[in-house]
């Protein structure tokens, strides 16, 4: 089951709540431990929903860097993410070039992507695929 955990604020108190969006079933739950705010939907899953078969080998995780020109960055690893990744990336957001609010870090673990950094496009998935598609995740020596 492929899922998307990430933080996102609170519609009710503003703080910081998680998101979890399983993907196949098309249900959103969304948790507040500061408010207690929680709420559970489902969207209707039609049929032109889209199957994407993502496991363990196709990586860990990707994070993009968006250039306020237009072009990306995107980097895919195939071995867990080591701090020094994580404070590379860091370095290239704090770029003037940059453009942070189309940028974003996620790590996949488990059947599960873990956003670390910004807001996935609603495409991701297909973005995710196609980089498995044209390009093998980085693996570290």
């Amino acid at each position: 089951m492929l899922s998307i955990i990430s933080t996102i604020e609170c519609p009710q108190c503003k703080d910081e709540a998680i998101e979890h969006y399983y993907c196949n079933r098309g249900e959103r739950t969304l948790a507040c431990k500061h408010c207690g705010y929680n709420i559970s939907e489902k969207q209707k899953i039609t049929k032109g929903m889209k199957e994407y078969k993502i496991n363990d080998e196709n990586g860990f995780g990707v994070w993009c860097i968006h250039k306020k020109d237009g072009t990306s960055h995107y980097s895919m690893y195939g071995q867990w993410i080591v701090p020094e990744e994580v404070e590379r990336f860091k370095t290239k957001l704090e770029m003037p070039d940059t453009d942070r609010d189309k940028s974003f870090f996620v790590t996949y673990k488990h059947s599960t992507f873990f956003v670390s950094y910004g807001m996935l496009p609603e495409n991701f998935l297909e973005i995710y695929t196609q980089l498995l598609k044209t390009h093998k995740p980085a693996q570290k020596l």
